[in-house]
This record gives structure tokens, sequence and C-alpha cells, in this order.
């Protein structure tokens, strides 16, 4: 197989994990989020209430694939994006490959304070590190070429957009 249909493989399952997320994060997650209060804007309240209970009533999910399979399966899209993607701070060069996983576990981290709202799940530490492991150690069907973070690059804009969805299923 070439390394640009590997490449199209990789964009691929990164685009469906993502469309997953997104799917759980507006017919399952509260209102609050982030992605839900800008749907609110552009919809009609009644009617997307109503949709979202027929989607929940016709597919219902367990809690751990609600709460806590986006967070493993953006921890996956993120890491298998960040492959030897560097970002240069001062004369150093940091591979991004870590970093997913590290901020997942940071963010559960200051759940378990209280200092950033959501909350705290054992559940959540586990996907972040399966998926995460999953995607450093065994999930290696191409070998991306060094690059930086910035200038922006294909890689480099999918890889942000990762975080933004995370930060569309944030509650407020």
């Amino acid at each position: 197989m070439s390394d640009a249909a590997k490449v199209k493989i990789n964009y691929t399952l990164v685009f469906i994990f993502l469309l997953a997320c997104l799917f759980i994060y507006i017919f399952y997650r509260p209102e609050g989020t982030l992605i839900n209060i800008m749907l609110r804007e552009f919809l009609p309240n009644e009617w997307l209430l109503n949709f979202k209970h027929s989607v929940r009533t016709a597919l219902p999910l367990h809690n751990a694939i609600i709460y806590s399979l986006p967070g493993g399966l953006w921890v996956f899209s993120a890491t298998v994006l960040a492959r030897k993607l560097n970002l240069r701070f001062f004369q150093k060069q940091i591979n991004l490959e870590w970093l997913p996983m590290g901020f997942a576990l940071w963010l559960e981290f200051w759940q378990y304070f209280g200092i950033v709202k959501g909350h705290f799940d054992m559940m959540d530490i586990y996907m972040v590190l399966l998926f995460g492991t999953v995607a450093i150690l065994v999930y290696k069907p191409m070998k991306f070429q060094q690059q930086l973070l910035f200038p922006f690059h294909r890689r480099s804009v999918v890889f942000i957009s990762v975080f933004i969805c995370v930060f569309l299923g944030h509650v407020f």
C-alpha cells in the first residue's frame, strides 16, 4: 500500500472517530456543552430537543460510552496525528506524540480537585490510557515525516482541530 493511501486511511479513521465524538456530544451530553449551545443558536430549540430525544430512544447508550469513550477517541486521533509532529520551543524541538494523553490526564487531575468543570472518573483515565497506548505502541500503519507544528500544514491544522473538538464538548 502506498504512503498516500495510508495517509488517507489515517485521516479517514480520525474523521470517523471525531464524528463519533460529535454524535455523542450532540445527542447524549448535557445541553450546557458548547456544541449544544451553538446548535441552539441555529436550530429551533423544541425541534432540537425532540430530535435528540428520538435518537436517545432509538439508540440508548451506556454511560461509559457517553462519558468516557469520546475522551479515548480524541486521544487516539490526536496521538496518531501527532506522530513525528514537533513544536519548537526556544532551541528545542518537543515531540507532541504524548501531548494528547498528557492533556487528557491533566484535565482529569484538575476535575478531581474541582478546578475544571466535569466529573472525575477512573473510566475516563482507563480509556485515555488504553486509546493513547494503542495509538503510540500498536497503531503504526505508516511513518509520518518529521514536521513542525508551526508553520501550518494539513496535519498540524487537523491536529489543532482535534483539540477544538474537545473544547466543543466542554460544559459551561
